[in-house]
């Protein structure tokens, strides 16, 4: 199956924020439910990644409404042995996720607008991006690689997707248990469940975004093409994909080999 780059409701600049809701927080209640992003060994990495920074925080990008962050600090921590730190980031600052932040220890949001392409220079430490490469086209992708790499901080990308045909009937299910999947999404608000349960605009959004996401999505290989011959120092690369659930989770981790030499 060849990648198409089409449009995503949630990612438009012009869509209302409630919509955009509607679909961020289904993706979040799934991966709460599931945890695709929870395997010990691709902790390790992330682990490992951090600690090519001499330091203990992380930089997630494309955080939408909070992402995986505030079920996984714990564990990351557990992992690592001390305590993190993380700084959710996205084009579009999200309030409830300065909500939610507030409330999770270790958890920040930053509120303006950061571009995964043009990370500010203060903003150091791994940077994380949980199903958000999709959204970009192949020299935008491929630009949040290199940025990361020319400010020599680490990186680590992880989609729950897979480009072909079968992916594409789960996102059709995922669209199907809208209904259930919105009894743990919180806030539960009354816009919500109005677009859920009386007017079926949530199901509808997400059926056509999963699908989308998948059309968009981007295989180990071409995750590979994407780091060769990227400009700066050099870099360990772990690319892959694993299966969680019957679903593939694709990801690619970069850190700088001095981070090896250490180790050693």
């Amino acid at each position: 199956m060849n990648r198409h780059h089409l449009f995503e409701f949630n990612e438009l600049r012009g869509c209302p924020d409630v919509l955009r809701r509607l679909v961020t927080g289904c993706l979040e209640a799934t991966a709460a439910l599931f945890r695709p992003f929870s395997r010990e060994r691709e902790l390790d990495m992330v682990v490992r990644a951090m600690r090519s920074t001499g330091g203990t925080r992380f930089v997630d990008l494309c955080s939408g409404n909070g992402g995986p962050w505030f079920q996984l600090i714990e564990q990351v921590r557990q992992r690592a042995g001390e305590p993190v730190s993380v700084t959710l980031t996205d084009r579009f600052p999200s309030a409830e996720a300065a909500r939610r932040a507030q409330a999770a220890g270790g958890v920040s949001c930053f509120m303006e607008p950061v571009d995964a392409r043009r990370v500010p220079e203060h903003l150091r430490g791994v940077r994380t991006l949980f199903n958000g490469l999709h959204h970009l086209r192949p020299d935008d992708a491929r630009a949040v690689f290199q940025d990361a790499v020319a400010h020599g901080q680490p990186v680590a990308v992880f989609e729950m997707l897979e480009r072909n045909w079968l992916a594409v009937v789960r996102g059709g299910l995922l669209a199907a248990s809208v209904p259930l999947l919105t009894l743990f999404v919180r806030p539960l608000t009354w816009q919500r469940i109005v677009l859920t349960y009386l007017i079926p605009v949530a199901p509808l959004l997400l059926l056509w975004d999963s699908v989308v996401s998948v059309l968009r999505c981007y295989r180990p290989d071409e995750l590979r093409a994407m780091v060769d011959g990227l400009n700066g120092p050099r870099y360990t690369w772990e690319i892959g994909k694993y299966w969680h659930h019957t679903a593939a989770v694709t990801y690619a981790v970069g850190y700088p080999d001095d981070a090896l030499a250490e180790e050693k």
